[in-house]
């Protein structure tokens, strides 16, 4: 490139560089002076909005990938269940990514339940399924955790198998939403405080909620 050898304004106000190439002559670049209008505008009130989504994911689910709430003998089989992955709100008010093991038939409709639910920003402590926590309900319920597929008997009752084991059930926010097992018992431990309806928190489900809704909707109640 040529070095840069003197610059000087023309008398029409444009800049004028003159540069030198192996001193044996000399060329000149003029650049234009601005016109008087913009060729482009800019605001300062600008805002760029980026959206959160749902954004489901569904995977077949094997045998080794639900170790600790199957078994021989479960009504379903992990063939007949499903992995949804998606997106939801934290208590901390920002967007993570959960897990449910449903039955195959009832992805569609938690995902419905979900889309509202996301959209408005329920929030969901944690939700694994209940393998992370060694297939007990009594330690998923104590996390706060929200989950759904787990071939048990029912918390409280021995006897009586659990919706959980069809892949259908859903339990949600369960230290905000504490249950009462038929041997009197509330469960989890830690969910004590929330017995107490009367005083909204968040987390917590009542008919208004709009998760309660969708779910009355898709046939849970």
């Amino acid at each position: 490139r040529s070095p840069l050898s003197s610059t000087r304004s023309g008398s029409s106000g444009s800049l004028r560089v003159t540069t030198s190439s192996n001193a044996r002559r000399r060329s000149w670049a003029r650049e234009s002076a601005p016109v008087s209008q913009p060729a482009m505008e800019y605001s300062g009130l600008a805002k760029i909005v980026i959206k959160a989504a749902l954004n489901p994911k569904v995977y077949a689910v094997s045998a080794t990938m639900v170790p600790n709430t199957y078994r021989a003998g479960c009504p379903v089989k992990p063939s007949s269940l499903r992995l949804l992955q998606l997106s939801y709100w934290g208590f901390d008010g920002k967007v993570h990514r959960g897990e449910l093991i449903l039955r195959d038939a009832a992805v569609q409709k938690m995902i419905t339940v979900w889309t509202s639910t996301f959209a408005s920003k329920f929030p969901i402590r944690q939700m694994r399924r209940v393998d992370v926590f060694g297939g007990s309900d009594v330690k998923s319920m104590a996390a706060d955790n929200t989950s759904a597929f787990n071939c048990r008997r029912v918390t409280g009752d021995p006897y009586s198998l659990s919706p959980h084991s069809y892949g259908w059930a859903i339990d949600i926010n369960t230290v905000e939403n504490p249950y009462l097992a038929a041997n009197g018992v509330w469960y989890p431990s830690n969910g004590l405080a929330y017995r107490n309806r009367s005083v909204s928190r968040p987390g917590m489900l009542f008919a208004s909620s709009v998760a309660t809704k969708q779910l009355i909707a898709q046939g849970y109640f």
